[in-house]
């Protein structure tokens, strides 16, 4: 079946070719080219035979068909004797009103295919194809499955809609079928948007649940190829397209967990974390980072870890940032990396001239992760500080030499609260908590469990003495 793109021989492709001429063309060039980009994709979706054309009063006709069946088959008899209801049905198996089930869902889902089935007509198909799409996922679509492969069956080649499903029938009604199509497409060198050509289907679907498995799939396999480093930003552009949180969270954990087995890279380092927190939010949140809905035990522990990599790999920026550049400080700097496994929240905090100086020395860091780790300190003069939580512990270090780390534990009402934007220099060094965290009497140690360490003398031996004896930490 030619498509619209083949049909006018047209395989322009904006993101190439903008990154290939990035240097010689001006930003408002490349948003035309966008523009047009998008002009033309709505253009394909016209022609594309998988366009929908959903009727305004779908939710009146489900509101029908779940009260009929409710009443009996009688009542659905009644009022879906009319091909006119049987289409608008049709459209209206996905349809959801608030917490209630969509007819997809609920036990009714069979009767409906059966009166869909004693009208049906080819131009259906679309409505069912789409039906089966938008819930992969989240329900049980073997009755789709099962309707659309008995109609293809039949189908004698007259109806176009109809050979237009069944020419990819391989990409959805086979079990191995997304797995296919993502092999394909890398085989093929081609870009994930690219799937919308390899179905013949509208990119207006890219929110639909097939789309979420496909990019899941596609990432998954990507991982595996030596070039995948370089595909990442193919990654990225799909699912803002997608736009779906728990795919996001699907896929960013694999990206995650194979970057960080491969690469050091602080510039890929930041495009995953910058994309993060535009996306889902900062990692160390567990609101933010929930597993989506039907995870598994190791999708739990793969999202876990990559939450756990990407506090790390911000908190090393942070601490390099902080400690090089602010504090100046090598000797803070190496013992607080040895800590960075178990580092899970953090910011800094200094007055309002430095803020605007890191953020604006900072470009390369996402907005959204300086509003976050960043916070506005009164009350210091030229002092910043650097809030770090570890366990059930903060520990507050200083910009200025000779400054003592002051440690909180978790459940003190002294402890500095990380979520707020402001806070007072006392708050971070406070007067009650004055006491020396860990001292030496002779050869032996003495601890508190909340205190202060002076940077002085062997301090990093008495430091790490303290983490073993209240953190475990060796």
């Amino acid at each position: 079946m030619n498509t619209a793109r083949s049909l006018l021989n047209f395989n322009f492709d904006a993101s190439k070719f903008i990154k290939l001429y990035q240097n010689i063309i001006d930003d408002s060039t490349k948003l035309e080219i966008n523009k047009d980009q998008k002009k033309i994709e709505k253009i394909i979706d016209k022609f594309s035979p998988f366009t929908p054309k959903i009727p305004p009063d779908v939710g009146e006709i489900y509101r029908l068909f779940m009260k009929s069946a409710n009443e009996g088959k009688s009542a659905i008899e009644r009022n879906f004797s009319s091909l006119r209801n049987v289409k608008k049905l049709v459209w209206s198996l996905s349809y959801k009103e608030g917490a209630e089930q969509s007819i997809v869902d609920s036990i009714f889902c069979p009767e409906a295919l059966r009166v869909i089935d004693d009208h049906f007509k080819p131009s259906m198909m679309l409505a069912i194809f789409s039906a089966l799409m938008k819930n992969w996922i989240s329900s049980d679509t073997h009755l789709l499955k099962s309707f659309i492969t008995s109609k293809l069956k039949k189908n004698n080649g007259q109806s176009k809609r109809l050979s237009a499903v069944k020419l990819k029938v391989q990409y959805y009604l086979d079990p191995a079928g997304i797995i296919n199509l993502c092999q394909n497409i890398i085989a093929d060198n081609k870009q994930p948007d690219n799937v919308f050509e390899y179905l013949e289907a509208p990119k207006s679907m890219i929110g639909f649940e097939y789309f979420s498995e496909f990019a899941e799939t596609y990432t998954k396999l990507l991982t595996r190829q030596t070039d995948f480093l370089e595909k990442i930003d193919n990654i990225f552009s799909f699912l803002k397209d997608h736009n779906l949180k728990d795919t996001y969270k699907k896929c960013l954990e694999k990206v995650v967990l194979k970057v960080d087995s491969i690469s050091n890279s602080d510039s890929i380092r930041m495009k995953i974390l910058n994309f993060c927190f535009q996306h889902i939010g900062d990692p160390s949140s567990e609101l933010y980072w929930r597993p989506w809905k039907n995870a598994n035990e190791q999708d739990k522990k793969n999202l876990n870890k990559a939450r756990r990599i990407l506090n790390q790999w911000l908190a090393n920026k942070f601490i390099y940032l902080f400690f090089d550049k602010i504090a100046m400080d090598q000797d803070r700097k190496e013992f607080w990396n040895r800590y960075i496994d178990y580092v899970t929240n953090f910011k800094i905090y200094m007055d309002n001239t430095r803020l605007y100086s890191f953020k604006y020395n900072n470009q390369d860091i996402e907005p959204a992760i300086l509003n976050c780790k960043l916070g506005q300190l009164k009350g210091s003069g030229s002092i910043s500080s650097f809030v770090l939580e570890i366990k059930n512990y903060n520990f507050v270090e200083f910009s200025h030499t000779g400054g003592a780390c002051y440690i909180y534990k978790s459940g003190n009402e002294l402890k500095p609260d990380l979520s707020r934007e402001i806070i007072r220099l006392d708050r971070l060094k406070h007067p009650d908590n004055r006491q020396m965290a860990v001292g030496t009497n002779g050869q032996f140690y003495y601890f508190h469990k909340e205190g202060r360490v002076f940077h002085q003398g062997d301090w990093q031996t008495r430091f790490n003495a303290w983490m073993k004896r209240y953190l475990y930490i060796r």
